[in-house]
């Protein structure tokens, strides 16, 4: 079974199983007194082969139904979507349908739903994903316990599809700083709450329109919250390429976007350093990352001026050059080059970055008599002006040390010795990362790995168990264990 298909089904599976519990006492039910808890929200386009899970998994919520109305407007589908909603408002009470002529974008089928809604709160989801079986009733409870205007749920993939992880940990009052990591609109939203601020989605076809209208609800909410401790909603990738976010980018529309977004950030954000903070890492997510060498590679001259001039008109008004220091090192070569501007400057950062981006192919931990511990890696190609670095991370605290590594030819061999492993708590699991250096820039880290190691599971390595056991994981990745006193 393909893993998606696998996800899809267990996440339904618990929808069966919580249905059938749902009138058990320990299931505490919104306060009917209050009256309709909160609508669903789904615009819909040309959905048909996914509609009908998400619409399982809605009337699956474990949330009583006549707290809970589900409105799906149908954005002027041709693919028979309608007449899945149609079907499936027939049989459920609580859902209710309108056919509207294409509008080309989500934001005015969402702006249809809201003005309709009666919920005390609206969650607003795409046709396209599927919820817990608890979601609606732990968004809705936890709003009304904390008296949140937004209640930000945990996020996860279906296919592989990119999914932040904001917090591990509920939130009551969320740093708005990380919750900007997330600008999807499948959230819980106060319906009065975006009644009194005016907020909605723009109604022009727009990149990050949603981002746009989620800028807005974070900086003048009252309290935004997030919740993590249950799996609540489950985005995917579409294999039909459907998600607007895998369409094509137009430089001049995405980069007036993001400017928009920034301009929106600067304008309701009270505390200007954080607005400078979360301005630089939406230019350094949507902006920068146009500039990537495989991307950058892909373009023609025509496109790549045509991004460098957006970006300029658009985004680069937005981030003065000092705010470069609030990016990371890694990124503000590549944002150096772009506020030179010229397609040279660009290339000469993709060759840049391209030699900071080594992978290698083999690796061995060998136990000297000396009490060294050597780290042997092969390397694709053999190093001139790089420096290779080798990074000690502890898991779980993030304790780190970072070594540099002897080359020679194609091979570089970092020592680690018991006064380096001692840096490390007793009984800690520590995780190896490699990266190169060069002109003092560090390029990106990445998981010493070996294909085909640990593919039988967890695989240690022979010989070597002193004070520490190297192993392989079951991906591949090189670890170890301190050990509070030796194993030999």
């Amino acid at each position: 079974m393909k893993w998606e298909n696998f996800k899809t089904a267990g996440v339904l599976a618990r929808s069966t199983r919580a249905t059938r519990q749902s009138s058990a006492p320990t299931v505490h039910q919104p306060d009917r007194d209050l009256g309709l808890a909160v609508s669903v929200v789904i615009p819909v386009y040309n959905a048909v082969k996914y509609l009908p899970i998400l619409l399982d998994s809605l009337v699956a919520q474990d949330i009583d139904p006549e707290l809970m109305e589900i409105i799906a407007i149908d954005d002027g589908s041709t693919d028979g979507s309608g007449a899945v909603l149609d079907e499936y408002a027939e049989r459920h009470e609580n859902i209710r349908v309108f056919h509207e002529p294409n509008s080309g974008w989500p934001g005015i089928p969402r702006n249809q739903g809201l003005a309709v809604a009666e919920g005390r709160y609206v969650f607003f989801c795409d046709a396209d994903d599927i919820l817990g079986p608890e979601a609606m009733r732990r968004l809705v409870n936890y709003g009304d316990k904390h008296r949140s205007d937004v209640v930000v749920p945990r996020m996860c993939s279906l296919n592989g599809r990119f999914v932040p992880d904001v917090f591990r940990t509920n939130q009551v009052d969320a740093d708005l700083e990380k919750c900007f990591r997330t600008l999807s609109p499948c959230k819980l939203f106060r319906r009065e709450f975006l009644r009194l601020e005016k907020i909605s989605f723009p109604t022009e076809k727009v990149r990050l329109e949603d981002g746009m209208m989620v800028t807005k609800a974070y900086l003048t909410a009252s309290r935004v919250s997030f919740r993590a401790d249950y799996d609540f909603y489950f985005v995917r990738s579409r294999d039909d390429s459907g998600n607007i976010t895998r369409s094509g980018l137009d430089p001049e529309g995405y980069a007036w976007s993001i400017g928009e977004v920034s301009r929106l950030i600067r304008l309701h954000d009270h505390d200007p350093d954080r607005a400078d903070r979360v301005i630089v890492d939406l230019y350094r997510r949507k902006g920068l990352k146009i500039y990537g060498p495989q991307r950058w590679a892909r373009y023609s001259s025509a496109r790549k001026t045509a991004w460098i001039e957006a970006h300029h008109k658009h985004v680069l008004p937005h981030v003065p050059e000092g705010l470069d220091e609030l990016l990371p090192v890694q990124s503000r070569p590549r944002s150096q080059a772009l506020r030179v501007g010229t397609l040279e400057a660009l290339a000469a950062n993709a060759r840049f970055e391209d030699k900071l981006d080594i992978t290698p192919v083999a690796v061995e931990v060998v136990a000297n008599p000396d009490g060294l511990y050597d780290v042997q890696i092969q390397l694709p190609g053999q190093l001139d002006d790089q420096t290779f670095n080798v990074a000690l991370v502890e898991r779980g605290t993030g304790r780190e040390l970072v070594l540099q590594a002897r080359t020679a030819a194609l091979t570089a061999t970092c020592d680690v010795t018991d006064s380096d492993l001692a840096f490390f708590a007793p009984e800690s699991v520590i995780d190896v990362y490699t990266f190169l250096t060069i002109d003092g820039v560090p390029g990106y880290r990445a998981r010493l790995h070996v294909d085909g190691a640990g593919e039988t599971g967890y695989e240690h390595l022979p010989g070597v168990a002193e004070n520490v056991s190297w192993y392989f994981t079951k991906r591949g990745n090189l670890s170890a264990r301190r050990h509070s006193q030796s194993t030999a």
